[in-house]
């Protein structure tokens, strides 16, 4: 009996999985932020998401490029949009660390990524931060208050590392997101 939630965990998370790689293929070649909009199976609600594709040497073909999603629920004329998250999809396994939190309750330790961000060129800008890993070790979730930055500069740098801890260097060209901060009440 417990078989069957795990089997339908599974199949959601790659068919999600599989879902943002086949997304991310099709917008490779588009230059700018794209918008598509996307329904949550689980809790059926309807959201947009804004994909920025970067650029990495570490990641040559088409298919293997890193992307940027950002996800809201679209506002109407009396309310503002919803932010729901954002992630960064590497397109290949990620080193994942396991860090202490805080405030301890039992013995667990959160799956982190570790990043270092740079925007707009700056020295002063090389943050390392600790971002949660994704369900399928591809992606991380950016912080709200990074994405905030991130959308702020002309161009971002990310490096972090693969799962063979091999540097994983992405840049992206950011264009004008206004839309985006507007829409997700940013």
């Amino acid at each position: 009996m417990k078989t069957i939630p795990l089997v339908l965990t599974v199949l959601v998370a790659s068919a999600t999985g599989a879902q943002a790689q086949t997304t991310m293929q099709q917008m490779a070649s588009a230059v700018g932020w794209s918008q598509s909009q996307e329904t949550n199976p689980t809790e059926s609600y309807a959201y947009t998401r804004y994909l920025l594709v970067g650029k990495s040497p570490s990641l040559q073909t088409i298919g293997n490029r890193p992307a940027l999603a950002v996800n809201c629920i679209p506002g109407d004329g009396t309310r503002h949009g919803k932010f729901l998250n954002a992630n960064l999809l590497a397109a290949t396994s990620l080193k994942v660390d396991w860090v202490e939190p805080e405030e301890i309750h039992g013995m667990n330790y959160l799956p982190k990524v570790v990043v270092k961000v740079r925007t707009d060129d700056s020295k002063n800008s090389n943050v390392e931060e600790n971002w949660a890993a994704g369900n399928d070790k591809a992606s991380a979730t950016i912080p709200r208050e990074t994405l905030k930055k991130i959308l702020e500069s002309h161009s971002v740098s990310i490096d972090t590392k693969d799962d063979h801890g091999a540097p994983l260097p992405m840049n992206f060209d950011i264009p004008n997101a206004s839309s985006i901060e507007r829409s997700c009440d940013l």
